[in-house]
């Protein structure tokens, strides 16, 4: 049964921002509901003098609302943020969400094409003073208006734990696998600090000074928009190392990495008690994973059905997708599933790589991966083939 549909504007508490198609496609693949689809019902419309187009559904139980910005960079994206904020009076939360170039390593970590980076502050790189001998730019935004809530913080200093962090990781490649009838890398998850501005950085050397100056991991080109309009969390995927070999290769594995992520942030993220859809006695029975969608038809406990699948007793209807099929015994129950998620290393689901078949609607264009290596002549990483994290063809 689907959440009933919001009577006003007031009731969305997220936007959704994206610069390209690419990720605004991304994004919408993972709705769980489109309101736009609703043929007969009353549009929810927008304020007088708002130019913005907007998509609206449901993703891990809220509403969000989908702006879609006219172009890139800074400017695009605080301009859309400031008119969705005239609209949406209500919006508590703006995540960012889409690709963006990577700094190679981050704290000894090395941070792979296809990984995301998830933001704990944001500096603009083109803002600032220009001296006759250098260019002095403007200190972090953390302590702008724009700054995420105390209850954002919280919830990234919780996801930002090792344990978290894996769960996060798992629920995410296990929405791209569920889209995807090949086999890919699990995207790794990072936290840090964005370099945001208005050109585009295709240079190692100023990519590596911006890590050194700023500790900045991820590049790009919204978040310091969006975040003088809105709480803002930006969630992107890696698709290049903004260097000279920079390239669209990688944007679509990025882009959808990022859109499985920020749908697994949402399932953690409740500002009130009217962010969740249903009634409190409508609260799944089984535990609850923010990579599977909630469903009220799964409120009972499931029964055990003669052929050895369980189904939903208040539909007789097998529940079979909401299993992890592919570790084992294919009748395995979902609270097992859910344990072997828990983000523990020494679990077998972390050793095997599984393939399955789904809908191919959506992550059907992949590329042969690969992994950085480093050439110390000019600074910039290129792609090697390698095969410890895995590979795919189109």
């Amino acid at each position: 049964m689907d959440p009933a549909r919001p009577r006003s504007r007031d009731e969305f508490k997220v936007a959704l921002i994206c610069a390209l198609p690419l990720e605004a496609n991304s994004v919408l693949s993972l709705f769980d509901h489109h309101w736009d689809d609703d043929d007969g019902s009353p549009r929810i419309g927008k304020a007088r003098g708002d130019p913005n187009s907007y998509s609206i559904g449901i993703m891990s139980g809220h509403h969000v609302v989908l702006a879609h910005p006219p172009g890139i960079g800074t400017i695009a994206a605080g301009t859309i943020a400031a008119f969705c904020k005239l609209s949406f009076t209500s919006i508590r939360l703006a995540l960012v969400v889409g690709i963006c170039g990577g700094a190679p390593m981050n704290k000894g970590i090395q941070i792979h094409l296809g990984d995301v980076i998830i933001s704990t502050g944001i500096v603009s790189y083109d803002f600032g003073r220009r001296f006759s001998d250098r260019f002095e730019m403007k200190d972090t935004l953390s302590e702008v208006p724009g700054r995420p809530s105390l209850e954002i913080r919280a919830l990234l200093a919780k996801l930002e734990t090792t344990r978290q962090t894996e769960r996060l990781r798992s629920a995410t490649y296990y929405i791209l696998r569920k889209g995807s009838r090949q086999s890919f890398p699990s995207p790794n998850i990072h936290f840090g600090i964005f370099a945001s501005g208005n050109s585009v950085i295709k240079s190692g050397e100023e990519r590596d000074r911006l890590t050194k100056d700023k500790n900045a991991i991820g590049f790009e080109m919204e978040g310091a928009g969006v975040w003088d309009v809105f709480p803002c969390i930006v969630i992107k995927g890696v698709c290049d190392y903004a260097d000279s070999h920079k390239n669209k290769t990688w944007q679509p594995f990025a882009s959808d990495s990022a859109a499985a992520c920020a749908k697994v942030f949402l399932g953690h993220w409740h500002s009130d008690k009217e962010d969740i859809q249903g009634a409190p006695n409508e609260v799944p029975a089984l535990p609850w994973h923010p990579a599977i969608p909630r469903d009220s038809s799964n409120t009972q406990v499931p029964s055990e059905h003669p052929s050895g699948q369980l189904y939903d007793p208040t539909t007789d209807q097998s529940i079979q997708g909401y299993y992890i099929t592919s570790f084992g015994d294919p009748t395995t129950r979902l609270v097992e599933a859910l344990e072997a998620d828990s983000g523990a290393w020494n679990n077998e689901w972390h050793s095997k790589s599984p393939q399955t078949e789904v809908n191919e609607d959506f992550c059907s264009y992949y590329t042969e991966t690969g992994t950085p290596g480093y050439n110390g002549t000019d600074g910039d990483f290129h792609s090697a083939p390698f095969s410890s994290r895995g590979s795919w063809e189109q």
